[in-house]
């Protein structure tokens, strides 16, 4: 360590200049290690050693030289004796003075800067190279700085090429390697990130189900990663694909057979080549029926609708048929007020018109629809009055469970009698001078339905062995007065 005022020689303890007493500044001199550095294994320091020069030992202070002494005469000589001139030797001493302090200046300059090439070196031992390029570029061109410099600079970009690879960032780590030329591993490493790059630009081709641009990067890549997975993966998934658009066409024999010859999973063969042979049934029969012979079917067969998405014209079909034989399904159940919406919705499609004008039924006879075989015993009888009003009438008797028990059919101004077993039951009127539907939509949601009530309560209770008389919509009566509250008639 060296003073920086008079450029002394100092030891490492010294806190102030022995010579001009001026304090140490230690911090631009910090402490050397100079121990031997660890030696680090390749993986640790990827790159070919760097050793600096060896520190040449300053040279020692030039010596005076040699000056002969002044003549001296005597007077022997027969001349007069000559003093020495004062002023030339002052003038040689001044002199001498000049080269040992500029020879003392250049060493001690000379000294600074090898103490500082040594701690940049030491920065560098240390892998601190960002630190190391700094004091290597201030030494500017003392020994092999500079070249030590680049040196330095290059292991701090390749070690954040390094830590962008890891991270997953190769584009931004390309371009550290690209800047690093042949430095190290950098070409390699290059390569590398361009590798990765496309396999990542061909995971997202794949993603967005652009099979035949990922299969083309994948080729380019061959076995690197996984790339030779995914590529026979595209590879299926084209010819899947192609699958799906043959069975959208209709070509429902050659997308069966690409279909039945994929060995990938995916999740809709199954239904594609179930509907392949559906679909191929469902042509025929819509073929079939366009040409009259729609009554010879019921029904259609059913087709997942996902499957019908893209052939809008077949879908068009399948629905339209769909509407006509749901329509039919209804009226043979007896809905036939739905069953007439459905076919004027159909308007002049096939028999459509006529089949709505047959779904008003003629009026039953009075009598009961229904019963329940559950309730067959018969312990007591109900006789139900209508009043005389021109109204038709249909009777609902549950029992206290919510079950049904009976449903009658009486004509306008007539009555019934029913035989029930004892027990509690609820009793439902719905009437109408309108047309009769059958006996599941009775007069449709243009009738009247009516809950009957007794007191508070909706229900009554019939004891065995009477016979019970119950007029219904009328203020006269000889016993207890039946009232009624309004029922939905969906839910009658």
């Amino acid at each position: 360590m060296f003073c920086c005022n008079c450029g002394s020689k100092l030891s490492d303890e010294q806190n102030f200049c022995f010579m001009c007493g001026k304090p140490v500044l230690k911090d631009l001199y910090p402490p050397q290690d100079h121990s031997p550095a660890p030696v680090q294994s390749p993986a640790q320091r990827p790159f070919v050693n760097y050793t600096p020069e060896t520190v040449v030992p300053p040279s020692p202070a030039p010596t005076m030289p040699e000056v002969d002494p002044v003549p001296v005469f005597s007077a022997s000589d027969g001349k007069k004796e000559k003093k020495p001139r004062k002023k030339k030797a002052v003038f040689f001493i001044l002199a001498a003075v000049v080269v040992l302090a500029v020879a003392a200046s250049l060493f001690f300059v000379r000294a600074k800067k090898q103490d500082r090439y040594g701690y940049a070196s030491s920065l560098l031992s240390a892998q601190k190279y960002a630190d190391a390029a700094e004091v290597f570029e201030e030494l500017g061109g003392y020994k092999d700085s500079p070249a030590l410099s680049q040196y330095a600079r290059n292991c701090e970009n390749y070690y954040n090429a390094e830590a962008l690879f890891s991270l997953g960032d190769y584009k931004l780590a390309l371009t550290y390697y690209e800047e690093l030329g042949d430095f190290a591993d950098a070409a390699d490493k290059s390569a590398l990130c361009r590798r990765y790059m496309d396999l990542k630009q061909a995971e997202k081709l794949m993603s967005e189900e652009d099979y035949e641009g990922a299969l083309a990067l994948y080729d380019s890549l061959g076995d690197f990663e996984d790339a030779g997975e995914k590529a026979a993966y595209c590879a299926e998934a084209i010819r899947y694909t192609q699958a799906v658009s043959l069975f959208n066409s209709g070509a429902y024999d050659e997308a069966k057979a690409i279909f039945a010859a994929l060995t990938e999973d995916f999740e809709k063969i199954p239904a594609y080549l179930d509907g392949c042979d559906k679909m191929t049934e469902l042509t025929a029969r819509l073929d079939d029926m366009d040409q009259g012979n729609y009554r010879r079917y019921t029904s259609l067969p059913q087709i997942d609708p996902a499957l019908l998405s893209a052939n809008p014209a077949l879908r068009e079909r399948y629905e339209i048929w769909s509407t006509y034989y749901e329509a039919v399904g209804k009226y043979n159940a007896g809905a036939c007020y739905q069953a007439m919406l459905l076919f004027d919705e159909l308007g002049s499609f096939a028999d459509a018109e006529e089949r709505s004008a047959a779904c008003p039924q003629p009026d039953p006879k009075t009598g009961e629809l229904y019963r329940n075989q559950s309730f067959s015993k018969r312990g007591v009888t109900l006789k139900v009055v209508m009043p005389d009003d021109g109204t038709k009438n249909v009777i609902k008797i549950y029992s206290q469970s919510g079950t049904l028990v009976s449903v009658a059919f009486v004509a306008p101004g007539g009555s019934i009698s029913i035989a029930l077993p004892a027990g509690t039951y609820m009793v439902k009127d719905g009437y109408s001078t309108g047309s009769w539907y059958g006996s599941e939509d009775m007069f449709g949601p243009n009738g009247t339905y009516l809950i009957m009530t007794f007191g508070n309560s909706e229900y009554f209770t019939l004891q065995s062995g009477y016979y019970y008389t119950m007029t219904l919509r009328t203020s006269k009566t000889d016993g207890d007065p039946v009232g009624e509250k309004r029922d939905d008639w969906n839910g009658f």
